[in-house]
C-alpha cells in the first residue's frame, strides 16, 4: 500500500469526493488502495480561491 501526502484543503476534499483527479508531474505504474496522508501544511491561497464554493 502506498500513502500520498497531500496539503489540507486538498485532502478533505479528495476525501468528500469533491476533487476526484490529483494530477502529478511524475508518473507511476502503481495500481491498488492509496492512503491519504493530509500534511501539516495548509494551501491559503487554494482555501482564498474556493471559499465562495465551499460552504
Amino acid at each position: 500500500m502506498k500513502v500520498l501526502t497531500i496539503k489540507q484543503l486538498w485532502a478533505t476534499l479528495i476525501m468528500q469526493k469533491d476533487e476526484r483527479f490529483e494530477l502529478r508531474s511524475w508518473q507511476t505504474k502503481y495500481r491498488g488502495d492509496l492512503l491519504i496522508h493530509a500534511g501539516k501544511g495548509i494551501n491559503k491561497e487554494a482555501i482564498e480561491r474556493l471559499a465562495k464554493y465551499i460552504p
